[in-house]
């Protein structure tokens, strides 16, 4: 479906606007939940909160993680995020051999990860809520 399409579908449909809205609405939670993580939560935290997530967008427990996307995504150096995947591989919440993250004890991720997790899932589940109150 191409932009013009969709955008005349949501102006014309009020359940579907309705959805884009609370999607739209948790999107941007989120994206200023991490803003502000990134600025209070330690590495370890909020690696732990960026890992659970994309497990959980992924639905599995096989990620593929190059060194260097970890590092980009929490904004640190190369030698830095070597340092927290060998801290994970060491506590045995993951393994991670050539690029692949496999997680090993979601729980300790869980407890690892800063209250940032949470507060996002919240905000996703509603919409899973709410969508499921308006389907027919």
């Amino acid at each position: 479906m191409d932009a013009q399409a969709f955008w005349a579908m949501v102006k014309a449909q009020a359940g579907v606007r309705h959805v884009v809205h609370h999607y739209v609405h948790a999107f941007l939670f989120e994206v200023f939940q991490s803003a502000g993580c990134n600025k209070v939560h330690t590495i370890p935290q909020r690696f732990a909160r960026w890992i659970l997530q994309k497990q959980d967008r992924a639905r599995t427990n096989s990620l593929l993680l190059p060194r260097e996307l970890v590092a980009d995504m929490l904004t640190i150096t190369p030698a830095s995020a070597h340092a927290v995947l060998n801290q994970f591989v060491q506590e045995r919440f993951i393994d991670y051999r050539n690029t692949v993250v496999e997680i090993l004890n979601r729980t300790g991720l869980e407890a690892m990860a800063c209250e940032c997790y949470e507060r996002v899932g919240l905000e996703w589940k509603k919409i899973a809520v709410k969508r499921q109150m308006r389907a027919p």
